[in-house]
Order: structure tokens, then C-alpha cells, then sequence
């Protein structure tokens, strides 16, 4: 009998436990907030010549239903493909929000948007003041395209590459 009452005593406390956690996850206790990107939609990268191992410049168009906020970075991703980054710096890069052209830098100390590539990774951070809306189109250039742009990525040697987009980093 005592075996019964201490199995007995264990299933109730198991069921206090289980209740007790169903009514704060009910209520929304604990809260856990996970760091989310934001999503893009209609995103496309033209580029101006698709041949292999050419330079080349590349428009890409984006939605973000929630905008990029002040701060937030749109980090642009090539290294999937053995893309060239080469001399391609801020001075070849133009950040479009519409049809409003943001002034490009190396930093924020005096422009609207930061672009620096590290790698084959090409970040581009809102700075103070400057916000993307949601639901807009955003358009980066990159390489000849942009005003003042004097160099292009290197497109891979062989084959077909796709590039991620994160926005809100």
C-alpha cells in the first residue's frame, strides 16, 4: 500500500507541475523573445552581363514588409558563388529607398547608409535618422551603375550562384 500512495503522490505532483506550466504558458509567462530577421519579398539581382569570369554590376530589388529600421544593417551575402569583390568599395555602391537615392559612406559619420564589404559580404547599415519603410522597394546598385561607380564584381568562372539577403540584422 505505502508502494500505491507514493506512486499516487508522484502522478499528483507531476499534474500540479503540468497544470501550473499550461496556465503560464496560457497567460504568456515565460515571455522568450527570439531576435528575428526581417522577410524580404520580390527580391531579384540583375546583373548587367551574366557571363562567366566577367566584371559585372548588379541591381537587386527588394520588398521588406517590415522596413529597416534605423541601425539595422541589409547584409548582402556572395560567397556562395566565387564572386570577386575586387576594388568594390562604398563609392561603387548607390542605396535606393523608392526612388529616394541615400548618400553611401564608408561610416556614419556624415551619410545616410554605411556599405562596407568584408570578404564577399557587402553590409549596408542604416544610420541615425535614415529608416526604410515597410512595404516599400528597395534598390542597391552595385559596381559601374551606381553614380560615380568605376568598379564590378567578378562573376564565378562556371556555373550559377544564388546570393542571401538578410535585412534587419
Amino acid at each position: 500500500m505505502s508502494r500505491t500512495n507514493t506512486t499516487f503522490g508522484l502522478l499528483q505532483a507531476i499534474a500540479a507541475i503540468a497544470a501550473f506550466a499550461i496556465l503560464l504558458w496560457s497567460i504568456g509567462l515565460p515571455s522568450f523573445r527570439f531576435a528575428e530577421a526581417a522577410s524580404v519579398t520580390s527580391l531579384s539581382d540583375t546583373l548587367s552581363d551574366s557571363a562567366p569570369a566577367v566584371g559585372s554590376d548588379h541591381t537587386i530589388n527588394f520588398v521588406t514588409p517590415t522596413g529597416v529600421p534605423s541601425g539595422q544593417t541589409i547584409v548582402i551575402d556572395f560567397s556562395e558563388g566565387p564572386f570577386v569583390v575586387g576594388s568594390v568599395d562604398f563609392t561603387d555602391i548607390d542605396v535606393f529607398d523608392e526612388s529616394t537615392s541615400l548618400t553611401v559612406g564608408a561610416d556614419c559619420t556624415t551619410t545616410e547608409t554605411s556599405a562596407v564589404f568584408s570578404g564577399t559580404t557587402l553590409t549596408i547599415t542604416m544610420c541615425s535618422g535614415t529608416a526604410i519603410p515597410a512595404s516599400g522597394t528597395t534598390t542597391i546598385m552595385i559596381g559601374e551603375n551606381a553614380a560615380g561607380g568605376n568598379a564590378q564584381l567578378t562573376n564565378p568562372s562556371v556555373g550559377s550562384y544564388e546570393i542571401n539577403l538578410t535585412v534587419g540584422a
